[in-house]
């Protein structure tokens, strides 16, 4: 989970998905609108996504959840094999478009890879 917010958790200028159809790219915005509402702290909205990140790691650690696919029994075989499937899949399903930032295939891929 948080690879993705991170993605997305940037500022400037990057390629925006379709849908939402924003007229400028606020995602970091909105996630550290999401961190203060928590009680988060940071100096700006990078480190309050940044905040937002470690808080969620925090929970889902405390709540014993694995978040990668390697620690959920896949193999690095398995997950090598499947990669180019995985990428296809995830840029073709119909929520990609609706992520707040455009993600190109390599980045699919990076994301996949830093998810394992």
């Amino acid at each position: 989970m948080q690879p993705v917010i991170r993605f997305n958790g940037v500022d400037g200028q990057v390629k925006r998905s379709v849908f939402p159809r924003y007229e400028v790219y606020r995602a970091q915005k909105d996630y550290a609108d999401i961190a203060r509402a928590l009680g988060l702290t940071g100096k700006n909205d990078a480190e309050l996504v940044d905040a937002l990140c470690k808080k969620i790691q925090s929970l889902m650690e405390a709540l014993d959840v694995q978040t990668k696919l390697s620690e959920n029994g896949v193999s690095k075989a398995d997950f090598d094999g499947a990669l180019d499937k995985l990428v296809d899949l995830v840029y073709n399903d119909q929520c990609t478009p609706a992520n707040p930032r455009q993600p190109r295939l390599t980045e699919i891929r990076q994301l996949l890879i830093d998810l394992f």
